[in-house]
């Protein structure tokens, strides 16, 4: 497993680059990976127009392991600041129960963060590198709202997939369940007192192997401007 994951690196891009600023090639396969990935799903699931560029510009992390400029899994993460009102008006939050959203309301500041478009390319499927990386990049997604003042983390999970079973292992709950884009969906919740480490010892390694080595090409995780201030 060691081996063929040698050369295999995690990077944090933005969603979106802006004001003309030089666009990383890596970042352009990113989204040419998430638009073939997702197209297929969601053709699949008898909804090709559910693919809207505009949600994947909206991304403010997209986490990315990759072997140089090819795409090897992804997910992505938005940030949405719990005092704004417009927070509460955006589609993904909708479908989630209302006393989750009251417990926001509630709560004195920070912001709440998705886990969407969970991805890996079929060669690293766990079935033949012999760990999972979908729960590597879950793994990578909580350690950026741990050490962030993140209040609550939503996801809305693909149950053929089994994503909320891996979500299970660091502490999220389900909450829900939900048709989205034609797909069956399990909502699931975590916050800072149900979120745990990954069981499985070899998971949880790669997750601290890949978070101390990472590039963040957003700035959002890096101590010269963490998040926590993006956040106040």
């Amino acid at each position: 497993m060691k081996s063929i994951l040698t050369d295999v690196t995690c990077t944090l891009l933005p969603g979106k680059y802006a004001h003309g600023d030089r666009v990383p090639e890596l970042y352009n396969e990113a989204y040419r990976y998430w638009r073939k990935t997702w197209g297929e799903i969601f053709t699949k699931a008898g909804s090709p127009a559910s693919l809207n560029t505009e949600n994947f510009l909206r991304q403010n992390i997209v986490i990315c392991l990759h072997q140089g400029n090819r795409i090897v899994g992804m997910l992505t993460q938005t940030f949405f600041n719990i005092r704004a009102d417009a927070t509460y008006d955006h589609a993904y939050l909708q479908p989630f129960p209302q006393h989750l959203i009251k417990a926001l309301r509630a709560s004195s500041g920070g912001f709440v963060t998705t886990a969407e478009y969970l991805s890996v390319h079929s060669d690293f499927r766990r079935s033949i590198i012999g760990v999972s990386l979908s729960e590597v990049l879950l793994g990578i997604l909580s350690r950026v709202f741990t050490e962030s003042e993140g209040r609550m983390l939503l996801a809305t999970t693909v149950r053929p997939a089994r994503v909320h079973e891996s979500c299970a292992k660091f502490g999220w709950q389900e909450v829900g369940v939900v048709q989205k884009y034609g797909l069956d969906c399990i909502l699931m919740h975590s916050d800072l007192r149900t979120t745990c480490t990954h069981p499985d010892r070899a998971v949880a390694s790669l997750i601290d192997d890949y978070w101390a080595q990472r590039q963040d090409w957003t700035g959002l995780t890096v101590e010269e401007q963490p998040i926590i201030r993006r956040a106040a």
